[in-house]
């Protein structure tokens, strides 16, 4: 294996932890600037949902940690190497993209859309785990 080829693999692993790491930070930060999600995490979110103090099942909190959970486990397999580890990677990176963005759009509506830290951090996660993807995917040829 070449130099360059390993390089780019640690770069894309040094990518993916990134992501997870954003999206994991992004639930201990309000993800917005205005509106009633302003002064509250979204584990401080989850917490209140469970315990019922908001007028929603109680079940919708746990929905909250799904985010956390997907960039844990994307965090657990950002070093394994193979098809298998990239093909994880690549449904996790889904998944979280999918679940973040939806968390930031469906808060969005109660938050006059000031967009702050938290969010900011979801779309990174998203962003970084596309540029990881990247670095996985498109191949250089090796040079003589």
């Amino acid at each position: 294996m070449s130099s360059g080829r390993r390089g780019r693999e640690l770069v894309g692993v040094g990518l993916w932890a990134a992501a997870a790491v954003a999206w994991v930070a992004a639930m201990l930060v309000p993800w917005f600037r205005a509106g009633v999600a302003s002064s509250t995490t979204p584990i401080e979110v989850a917490a209140l949902l469970r315990a019922g103090v908001l007028g929603v099942p109680s079940i919708t909190g746990y929905a909250v940690l799904l985010l956390p959970a997907i960039a844990l486990l994307l965090l657990g397999i950002a070093p394994l190497r193979g098809g298998g580890a990239m093909a994880a990677r690549v449904l996790l990176w889904l998944a979280g993209t999918a679940t973040g963005l939806l968390l930031v759009t469906l808060l969005a509506r109660v938050s006059a859309h000031t967009v702050g830290w938290g969010a900011g951090l979801v779309v990174s996660g998203c962003v970084l785990g596309g540029i990881a993807l990247g670095f996985a995917t498109v191949r250089v040829p090796d040079r003589g």
